[in-house]
């Protein structure tokens, strides 16, 4: 396991306001974690498109090859471009918080994270050989069961996870599909 950490630098006007480790603590919604935890055999989802013509982009899944210390190789694992081996290097990632005592940075880091699991929307477009759904909270917004389960290429390697849901006549598990108001046949 090879520790990636990345390059933050907060902007000059808060530079003797602030220290670095609030910084590396930092975590917001598509901009890599300051400690990457990789090694060869990992799977990583990049954070960013990266190349759309070659559908590198947000959400794509890959498998880590090897390692250094300012290039992931890493190979596809899924889309029309199975197998095809990339080079990711380190890209600036830009946080700008509005808010008056805000702090603004820009981090230095792969644009990726640890990927074994990942949510419905960001699971879609992809298809996986072998696919686990956990139900525990059942989905909230029109269409998410089916893109759940849609992911794989053979149902019969779906395994769904659904505790304490209720069961009709013959113990099968109930779970709710919504539905937007208007689509369905009644």
């Amino acid at each position: 396991m090879i520790p990636l950490k990345a390059v933050d630098e907060f902007h000059f006007h808060l530079m003797m306001m602030m220290l670095t480790r609030p910084l590396i603590i930092l975590k917001s919604e598509g901009i890599p974690a300051h400690h990457l935890h990789l090694k060869v055999g990992s799977i990583i989802v990049l954070l960013r498109n990266l190349n759309t013509s070659k559908s590198l982009c947000n959400g794509t899944r890959l498998i880590v090859k090897k390692l250094q210390t300012n290039l992931i190789s890493a190979e596809t694992i899924c889309g029309s471009n199975t197998g095809m081996t990339i080079g990711i290097s380190r890209v600036c990632n830009s946080y700008v918080d509005e808010r008056p005592d805000g702090v603004s940075f820009e981090r230095f880091q792969f644009p990726v994270r640890e990927a074994f699991a990942m949510t419905i929307t960001k699971a879609q477009g992809q298809t996986c050989e072998r696919l686990g759904i956990d139900l525990s909270d059942e989905p909230f917004a029109h269409g998410q069961l089916y893109t759940a389960l849609s992911r794989a290429t053979n149902s019969k390697f779906i395994r769904v996870f659904a505790p304490n849901k209720p069961t009709d006549k013959d113990g099968n598990v109930l779970i709710n599909n919504v539905v937007a108001r208007g689509l369905t046949f009644d």
